[in-house]
């Protein structure tokens, strides 16, 4: 291997160095027409010598970022509850190239470290562990550290106007000042949820779990950004009624953030597996009426979803392929519902205490790894006749 290449949108690339040597490298642009119709740029850079299988090497790479950028987001005071400037970053599902040159693709997972400028911003978050903030000169500068490897659309800053509010020994909640008493009212409960799923499951690997209510001017129902979960204040608005989107979110500390679909085309490895949690928790939490209502529900809402989509009938299936489309073709509801049933129809097959047993073990045996579906629809099945085959033993 004499180059490397990395996925830029964007950014102004001024120089590239080995690390190591400070030998500077050359480096060109050039388009790859992975997506028709859309600009895709890909950043390629000569290496100062040939690598083997098992060599690394660091490159250091100094450039500048567009505010206009794709994964990059401004909020005005008129979009706020404070009436000041709010700053975020949108990275899924495959926009952070407009953030940092980098392989933007779930199918690679990398450790991470940031530190973070800004002059009169009240805090910065990232998707990290907190290390510390200085001053330096008129900034304020934060470091963060993530030491599990995550995919790039999981990599997330936040910078604004925001007050902290601890809500257990391990969770938290940030808000701008005029809805944090809301916002922690709404989500006292998140500390239980995680409990609840932790239990079921495997130990939480992520340390903290923090919900950032965002300013109203944010598009999106909820963002599973390790450490600091993103959520619409549309949810707090809700009241109680909508804590099935802060399970949802919880759950995906497992489900995408741990195993994390290869690509795009298998989002229902992410999604689908993230309800079944949620699931489990609005269960454990409220009961089993609430949980068949849900599912109810759920079926409901799969069934007209697939009565919309009549007309792009591969959207329908719960493998949809997204190889040189937009990748938010396949964000339908038939990802989240369909991967549900699918599951559920595994649960009851093999029972509920056999399938539980499976998914501890399963995400043992595949964390941090990237994930295709047929490689998963074999291996659940495989595994699941295994497990049920020695819990019999065991009962006998």
């Amino acid at each position: 291997v004499n180059t490397v290449v990395l996925d830029v949108s964007g950014i102004e690339v001024e120089s590239v160095f080995d690390a190591d040597s400070n030998t500077k490298l050359n480096f060109k642009y050039e388009v790859w027409p992975w997506i028709p119709e859309e600009d895709n740029d890909i950043l390629i850079i000569s290496l100062a010598k040939n690598l083997n299988h098992g060599d690394t090497v660091k490159i250091k790479i100094a450039y500048r970022t567009s505010p206009d950028g794709s994964g990059v987001n401004w909020l005005n005071e008129n979009q706020t509850e404070s009436k000041k400037p709010f700053f975020y970053t949108d990275c899924q599902t495959y926009f952070c190239k407009s953030v940092a040159p980098l392989q933007d693709t779930p199918a690679v997972k990398a450790p991470y470290t940031a530190k973070l400028r800004a002059k009169d911003t009240k805090l910065i978050l990232a998707s990290g562990i907190p290390k510390g903030k200085r001053q330096v000169g008129p900034y304020i500068e934060y470091e963060y550290e993530q030491p599990n490897p995550i995919p790039s659309y999981l990599l997330a800053i936040a910078a604004g106007e925001l007050e902290k509010r601890d809500i257990g020994y391990r969770t938290c909640v940030y808000a701008e000042p005029e809805i944090i008493n809301s916002s922690v009212s709404v989500l006292s409960d998140i500390g239980s949820f995680l409990d609840i799923i932790e239990s079921k499951l495997t130990p939480y690997r992520w340390q903290t779990y923090c919900i950032v209510v965002m300013p109203f001017g944010y598009p999106i129902g909820g963002m599973e950004n390790p450490q600091i979960t993103f959520m619409s204040p549309s949810v707090i608005r809700s009241g109680k009624e909508s804590e099935n989107v802060a399970a949802h979110e919880i759950v995906h500390s497992w489900f995408g953030n741990i195993i994390t679909c290869k690509n795009w085309t298998h989002t229902w490895i992410n999604e689908g597996f993230t309800v079944y949690g949620e699931r489990l928790i609005l269960e454990a939490f409220f009961g089993e009426e609430y949980y068949q209502t849900a599912a109810a529900i759920g079926l409901h809402d799969l069934s007209v979803e697939v009565a919309l989509l009549e007309k792009t009938p591969e959207r329908t299936k719960l493998v949809c392929h997204t190889n040189r489309l937009f990748p938010d073709y396949g964000f339908t509801l038939i990802p989240y519902e369909k991967g549900f049933a699918f599951l559920k129809k595994l649960e009851n097959l093999t029972g509920k205490h056999n399938f539980l047993s499976f998914l501890k073990a399963y995400l043992l045996a595949v964390s941090y790894t990237h994930l295709r579906a047929h490689e998963t629809r074999e291996d659940l099945v495989c595994r699941l006749l295994l497990e049920k085959k020695k819990n019999t033993q065991k009962q006998q």
